[in-house]
């Protein structure tokens, strides 16, 4: 019989049902990711934070009744070799694992290229049902080893953008004067997650960056501490 623990390997999504000890764990951090846009989940080093997204958290938002989508963005050393636009990976990501349909009409070029007008104005589809995406930056401690102030700065605008509950300033600005019917329209709810893991040593450069650089109040109060296994839960 083939031994169905990982022990310091990762758990995946297909291997949700060998991964206990985590339900209070993913209970609340479910709640969390249910009712919020952006949260973030740190730990020490080793604790499990990729199996717990993997098998925990992913599988119960499946099972909670939401049609939900997971894209893992990484930002490997290729990324940071060709200087890779972070919007341009993100919506490149989105636009091929998932179907899109723009359901206002708005032929702004300004704003092709921008991510919060990408999520607003199209809804996407994985097959025929209507689904909503949970992007996920595990590993997220690696944007402050490798990467340089001005991919900072271009990575946490973004993430300060798409915490927006409203119309965020470049969207404003390209809309107000000539597309008073499209603002009409535009469902400002948000249809999608985003969801940070990251190392605990690195929670001081991630709060720098997201409340003293930028203002991202949703991380400061959508947080969870994901601790190492009692011997109860081992």
């Amino acid at each position: 019989m083939k031994n169905p623990w990982l022990d310091i390997n990762q758990y995946t999504e297909a291997q949700h049902n060998n991964y206990k000890g985590r339900d209070c764990e993913c209970k609340k951090f479910v709640e969390i990711v249910s009712d919020e846009t952006l949260s973030v989940v740190y730990a020490n080093s080793g604790v499990g934070k990729s199996s717990f997204l993997n098998a925990g958290i992913i599988p119960q938002l499946k099972k909670n009744g939401i049609h939900i989508f997971p894209i893992q963005i990484v930002f490997d050393d290729e990324f940071y070799k060709q200087k890779i636009n972070v919007e341009k990976l993100l919506l490149s990501k989105l636009k091929k694992e998932l179907q899109w349909k723009c359901y206002i009409e708005d032929n702004s070029k300004s704003l092709e290229k921008c991510a919060w007008w990408f999520l607003h104005a199209y809804r996407p589809y994985a097959g025929n049902k209507l689904t909503m995406p949970v992007i996920v930056f595990d590993q997220f401690e690696e944007v402050f080893v490798k990467g340089d102030s001005k991919f900072l700065k271009e990575l946490f605008s973004l993430i300060q953008e798409l915490s927006y509950h409203s119309l965020p300033p470049i969207v404003n600005q390209a809309l107000s004067k000539s597309h008073d019917d499209t603002l009409a329209n535009l469902d400002n709810s948000h249809h999608y997650r985003i969801i940070f893991s990251l190392r605990k040593e690195y929670l001081a450069d991630f709060d720098h960056w997201t409340n003293e650089r930028f203002s991202i109040p949703q991380l400061l109060r959508n947080r969870m501490l994901l601790l190492p296994f009692t011997v109860k839960q081992a």
